[in-house]
């Protein structure tokens, strides 16, 4: 599961990387969580353009938006036939823009969360699906967003058993077009990122409170040996 991710990355270095028809206006995010509204980019006319959406995705069939609160995560092995994620993944792709995701990893006495980055902090491409879902009692319009994952390299192997889908610069424009809709074409978007452009750093267990949003956050913290190779 990726339960939580940053976005410190500013509008106009978003803007830059993802080729943007505008720059979004951005404040330093550390501990993106369930039900926050956070940046996606999806495809306009041909134009990569930003869109706020919660994280949790609310299927067009649901009759309240407490149904998003399980829908962060997708399985990208069988979000073509689920049938909150099928109706999306046939027509409403997106990018998840983060710089880092958490995960915790179990100790003996407790859990220890790490933080996946890449070694430049450059921003990631994440597989997302979003929907736009409308209140049926009050007709307000919700859009929503999840995040796809796959099976993890070694490095998310040592935490986790699953790790976010991150799409290379190459495949952006054929996950976002709305014409490739046939789930063999993206089976090789869905391997687990190369472990070499990845580092796990531990960082404060002050992350697990999610009023807690802080640059602290991403900082390493020391905690002495354990089990795996995350160093």
């Amino acid at each position: 599961m990726c339960g939580r991710y940053t976005l410190k990355t500013s509008g106009a270095e978003l803007a830059s990387v993802f080729n943007l028809a505008e720059s979004p206006a951005l404040e330093p995010t550390y501990n993106v969580a369930p039900t926050h509204i956070m940046p996606i980019i999806h495809a306009d006319s041909g134009r990569r353009r930003v869109m706020r959406a919660q994280w949790g995705l609310v299927p067009f069939w649901a009759k309240t938006r407490k149904v998003g609160l399980r829908m962060i995560n997708a399985r990208s092995e069988t979000a073509h036939t689920s049938g909150a994620f099928r109706s999306a993944m046939r027509k409403r792709r997106c990018i998840v823009p983060a710089d880092g995701w958490y995960e915790w990893k179990k100790m003996e006495r407790s859990k220890q969360p790490y933080r996946f980055h890449r070694t430049d902090e450059r921003p990631f491409a994440i597989a997302g699906l979003y929907e736009h879902w409308v209140d049926p009692e009050i007709g307000e319009v919700l859009d929503s967003f999840t995040v796809l994952t796959t099976s993890p390299n070694d490095l998310a192997a040592a935490v986790h058993d699953r790790m976010p889908v991150l799409l290379h610069e190459r495949d952006w424009n054929r996950w976002l077009n709305p014409d490739e809709n046939g789930t063999q074409c993206f089976e090789q978007l869905f391997l687990p990122w190369d472990e070499d452009d990845l580092v796990a750093t531990p960082v404060s267990k002050a992350v697990g409170n999610v009023r807690n949003n802080e640059r602290a956050l991403i900082e390493r913290v020391e905690i002495g040996p354990v089990q795996g190779t995350l160093f």
